[in-house]
């Protein structure tokens, strides 16, 4: 069976794909509950059967307002799972109730949004079991382009290919600039010892310092 599911670490797992210039990673999180899909890709039957095997899936999230396009594809093969997205993305995919992803556990996880930056409504999420902290555009990590495209968008939209970095477009997204700057240092409280992003290679050495350099 071919699948492009791949292990990460204790109770975590990735699926990669593309969407248009972007890399994308959909991060699987198991827990005792069942298991957490962090903003889906979309997957062919196949793919969702070998995630099926790990465990009961309990949970999508669309984890901000711009990760939400494959949010049907996984709600047809993981019908029994709960969907948690902001409540803004109601007006925008129609798979979206008027339901909050509030920042509280999910299924036995930390999650927790980033304030102060209502314009695009990041949420992070602590995996306890594999210490590990997963972002989606709160920072990209893309260190070579494939492609004219990715090339555009990273090098010269994103200010951020070659570095693990936080795109250019973070100054329109942020509203309250102290109350961003509370989010980070909770988040980095945290005691994770790797970082998975949705564009670009996972951090697994020195996640802490790479980044509080990238975002402070």
């Amino acid at each position: 069976m071919s699948t492009r599911l791949k292990p990460l670490g204790e109770g975590l797992h990735e699926m990669q794909a593309t969407l248009g210039p972007f890399p994308i990673r959909m991060t699987v999180m198991q827990t005792e509950s069942g298991l957490t899909l962090w903003s889906p890709v979309a997957m062919a039957p196949a793919e969702a059967e070998a995630i099926r095997s790990l465990g009961p899936v309990r949970s999508i999230v669309a984890p901000n307002l711009f990760h939400h396009v494959h949010l049907k594809n996984a709600m047809e093969h993981f019908p029994e799972a709960t969907l948690h997205a902001p409540q803004e993305l109601s007006d925008k995919n129609p798979c979206v109730r008027p339901e909050t992803l509030a920042p509280s556990s999910l299924d036995e996880l930390q999650v927790h949004r980033v304030e102060g930056a209502l314009k695009i409504q990041e949420h992070i999420a602590y995996h306890e079991t594999s210490r590990t902290l997963v972002l989606t555009d709160l920072l990209f990590n893309v260190r070579k382009a494939r492609g004219l495209r990715q090339w555009f968008v990273f090098r010269l939209l994103a200010g951020t290919l070659g570095k693990t970095k936080q795109s250019r477009l973070w100054r329109f997204f942020r509203d309250n600039h102290a109350l961003y700057q509370e989010s980070i240092e909770a988040m980095l409280a945290l005691p994770f010892e790797r970082v998975v992003v949705a564009h670009g290679e996972v951090i697994e050495t020195r996640a802490k310092d790479v980044l509080r350099d990238a975002l402070l």
